[in-house]
């Protein structure tokens, strides 16, 4: 699983690095835990095609990831 940087992208929240997709994960919270499920890799509907950055950069003013 990815473990150098995390994501928050279109509701899903992603562990990032630098030789795979993002991989989703699910954080579950209750009142004093919390617990993180494994999703697993997306390509987003297979229109990734290639690894991304494990150091993503977000746009100030659009609030995407570039």
């Amino acid at each position: 699983m990815a473990n150098t940087a995390i994501a928050h992208h279109s509701k899903k929240t992603f562990a990032l690095n630098e030789v795979d997709f993002p991989f989703e994960v699910k954080v579950e919270k209750k009142p004093l835990e919390f617990d993180i499920k494994s999703v697993g890799y997306d390509d987003f509907g297979k229109q990734l095609k290639h690894n991304v950055s494990a150091h993503p950069k977000v746009d100030k003013r659009s609030g995407h990831f570039c």
